[in-house]
């Protein structure tokens, strides 16, 4: 694990909790357009993406990841959000799932960040979706080290333009 790079270097009970309280209940599962709307309604810039950089989808052509303050946008190909990983809510839209892209939004949040945000909370809350969704991202990670490492070498890539 030591090839891999945060927070996919841990082990999976410690990416999973972060050493906090485990907590699994689908009260924790938002749907997209209220995630959306909470942040629009509370700070509508965390939502805006300040450079022209993206980052395709390895698992679903034509989809794209765009980072803004809150987390990562998924984009849809006809330019729509489907879906994101903001703050610490994990959300995509119906339509858009059964792609792999929840598994993928993990991996592309926690890569930008080097740690998973669930982290930051006292415990660490999930819907049965969405830690099956996270569990699975832990284990592409490990599985798929050579992939992983690209998908880091974008985000810096990603980073050293907004410098």
């Amino acid at each position: 694990m030591r090839d891999l790079p945060e927070p996919f270097n841990q082990n999976e009970d410690e990416f999973i909790s972060g050493g906090a309280r485990l907590e699994i209940d689908d009260i924790f599962a938002k749907k997209l357009c209220a995630v959306i709307t909470d942040i629009n309604h509370y700070n509508p810039e965390m939502l805006t993406f300040d450079t022209p950089a993206f980052q395709e989808s390895l698992f679903e052509p034509g989809y794209i990841y765009r980072d803004v303050p809150a987390g990562v946008l998924l984009i849809d190909p006809k330019g729509n959000i489907a879906g994101g990983y903001l703050s610490s809510d994990l959300v995509l839209g119906e339509e858009h799932q059964g792609k792999g892209l929840g598994i993928e939004l993990v991996i592309e949040r926690c890569l930008r960040d080097g740690e998973n945000p669930i982290h930051n909370l006292d415990t660490a809350a999930y819907s049965y979706k969405g830690l099956r969704a996270f569990r699975a991202a832990w284990e592409h990670a490990q599985n798929h080290r050579k992939e992983i490492r690209q998908r880091l070498t974008r985000w810096e890539e990603t980073d050293s333009l907004r410098a």
